[in-house]
């Protein structure tokens, strides 16, 4: 500067000669601080660790760089914490699925709340080599009287003591489990060489399972079977006495469904049910084990 009002600076002889492309110090201005920056609008930045300011540029944008300077870059992740999170992620999904595995269970929509069976075929194969669920304690032949589809009373205890009895509760308009229970146990059945049991199949709808509904469908598998029927009141002390969860309606009108427990129960000649069927076993299942209900437990 020159004229009147510049300011005079001493120089050094032994400094270099000064760039005329870099201005003078404004002796005003302190020294640079290494972690502020300002930026083209005079507002001041800070690039402390950790932390990423969204000040605004001579442009007016945020974060990115701004013009072209370096300083106004913002930080990147920081990779080991991201790796860190990834890692604890997979480790959590897996224990996870390890823990849905080990619990195995889920129920059909008929089953009844609590029924607490295992599903899936050989569900029990590493109970003694039993296909279905071996009971922990044996649960005795129950006793109850309802009515076959002849209009015939029919003591349960009384009628089938000393056989081999597979009981079961459901329903003909069962939209699943009843006629694919059914039917898998029947294709076992029709096997050379296999046990006959009395197969005896209680309706928990007796509104519309009529005799001769009830009838009819128990013959689309044989005409062998039992059908029985009761009052609702008459079914449930049934239920209880078997040992399963009583049935209950959902829904209302004509299309409601019936939730009941989904297995069947293998009353030996012993008068005791050892092993119960869920829902989901496979021909194979009833083919292995049921000549061994009879050789376990006795009869002929």
């Amino acid at each position: 500067m020159t004229g009147p009002d510049a300011v005079g600076t001493p120089t050094d002889p032994a400094a270099p000669p000064a760039d005329p492309d870099v201005p003078p110090a404004d002796p005003d201005v302190p020294p640079a601080d290494p972690g502020r920056e300002v930026d083209g609008a005079g507002c001041e930045r800070r690039h402390d660790a950790g932390r990423h300011g969204a000040g605004r540029d001579g442009g007016g944008s945020s974060g990115g760089t701004a013009g072209g300077r370096p300083g106004d870059r913002r930080r990147g992740p920081n990779l080991a914490a991201v790796a860190a999170l990834v890692l604890a992620g997979v480790l959590f999904v897996a224990v996870g699925a390890t823990l849905a595995v080990r619990s195995g269970a889920g129920s059909g929509d008929d089953d009844a709340a609590g029924s607490g069976d295992r599903t899936g075929a050989g569900a029990a194969e590493d109970d003694d080599g039993w296909r279905g669920t071996l009971l922990g304690t044996p649960q005795p032949r129950p006793d109850f009287t309802l009515t076959d589809t002849e209009g015939r009373p029919f003591d349960f205890r009384a009628e089938t003591q000393g056989r081999l009895t597979l009981l079961f509760f459901g329903y003909t308009s069962c939209p699943d489990v009843c006629p694919i229970h059914m039917a898998t146990l029947t294709g076992a059945l029709e096997q050379p060489g296999m046990p006959q049991p009395l197969v005896v199949f209680v309706t928990t709808d007796p509104e519309r399972d009529t005799p001769e509904r009830l009838r009819r469908w128990l013959d689309g598998f044989s005409e062998d079977y039992v059908g029985l029927r009761g009052t609702p009141d008459q079914i449930r002390a049934a239920e209880l006495a078997a040992g399963v969860p009583p049935s209950q309606r959902v829904g209302e009108g004509d299309d409601y469904q019936v939730n009941h427990a989904s297995q069947i129960l293998a009353f030996t000649p012993d008068d005791r049910a050892h092993v119960v069927y869920p829902f989901g076993v496979r021909q194979e299942d009833w083919i292995a084990d049921l000549p061994r209900l009879v050789a376990t437990w006795g009869g002929s």
